[in-house]
């Protein structure tokens, strides 16, 4: 049944796109994604306890954010050198756990 689908004329019309090419501008967006959210959420939670449910929020799309750009390093997708790329990896794996303990302590 899987197979027969790709017989379908309106399937195979469909242009694949994946892991194509991307501009200085889409790597500059993608590198610097996770630093709105990881600045809202430091401080907000420095700000004090009545800004404490704003940071965690913030703090959570940081973490997703992250995610996605770990995402795309993994697969070596971002438009950068293998070794920039492993850096970006490094950085987010000291950055991502000690951003979510920063915002519970304050």
């Amino acid at each position: 049944m899987s197979l027969e689908i790709m017989r379908d004329p309106r399937v195979r019309s469909v242009e694949w796109r994946d892991l194509v090419p991307v501009n200085r501008f889409e790597i500059f967006k993608e590198l610097t994604l996770i630093f709105p959210w990881l600045t809202g959420s430091l401080l907000l939670a420095n700000a004090g306890y009545y800004h404490y449910l704003p940071a965690m929020a913030m703090s959570f799309v940081f973490f997703l954010t992250g995610l996605r750009v770990s995402h795309n390093a993994q697969h070596y997708a971002m438009g950068i050198s293998r070794k920039a790329t492993e850096w970006v990896l490094y950085a987010l794996s000291v950055i991502m756990p000690r951003t979510c303990t920063i915002t519970n302590t304050v």
